[in-house]
């Protein structure tokens, strides 16, 4: 049997109750982007320890679902790639413009 968390709500004829459905898990998918995400921060001149930090924080929300720690590693090693090739990219198209 699932658990439901029940929410009050004050209405003009009493009390009425809701149902909120469980949390959604957190998904490889949503780790790969925020951890791109997070590498952009990191290379833009956010402070790289609190974005590393954040990132092992949000892998270890998965861990914590029971995914493996090898496949966690390799989801990083895939947003890392991933980014360099965003950055290589940037660079490229501000050499193109400069050139013009």
């Amino acid at each position: 049997m699932k658990k439901m968390n029940l929410v009050t709500e004050k209405k003009d004829r009493g009390i009425i109750l809701t149902k909120v459905p469980p949390k959604k898990p957190y998904t490889k998918d949503q780790f790969f982007k925020s951890t791109v995400l997070q590498l952009k921060g990191a290379s833009g001149g956010m402070d790289k320890n609190f974005v590393y930090n954040n990132i092992v924080e949000r892998g270890n929300r998965l861990r914590n679902q029971g995914v493996s720690r090898k496949e966690v590693i390799g989801i990083i090693k895939k947003a890392k790639t991933a980014h360099g090739d965003w950055l290589r990219n940037t660079k490229k198209r501000e050499l193109r413009q400069r050139m013009k």
